[in-house]
């Protein structure tokens, strides 16, 4: 799994590697290299969250949102379906995103 956060030595927010997950996470800038914690994006997540997601269906990619109850996870690269008020689809996740950060 992957997540954008702050990178200390790159001095602002990149794509890390996620190594480690616990009350802290351990990860990996994938372009310094630098390994270091970050707080748990998951922590004190209340039994269901609104989690917003970005889905893409054949070219097209649109943001909505999901219920997600606290044991679930979600992937990039899964399918899944959306129930929208205009129809429902079946779509591939492209990118997860999270107060802490996007994750990919």
């Amino acid at each position: 799994m992957k997540i954008e956060v702050y990178c200390p030595t790159c001095n602002e927010t990149k794509i890390h590697k996620v190594l480690k997950t616990n009350k802290m996470w351990v990860v990996r800038c994938i372009e310094c290299s630098t390994t270091h914690k970050v707080e748990n994006p998951l922590q004190g997540a209340e039994e269901n969250v609104d989690v917003r997601v970005v889905v893409s269906k054949g070219e097209n990619s649109y943001v909505t949102h999901v219920p997600l109850g606290k044991e679930e996870i979600l992937l990039v690269g899964e399918e899944f379906v959306v129930d929208d008020s205009d129809e429902v689809s079946l779509v591939e996740i492209t990118s997860l995103e999270g107060e802490h950060g996007r994750m990919k």
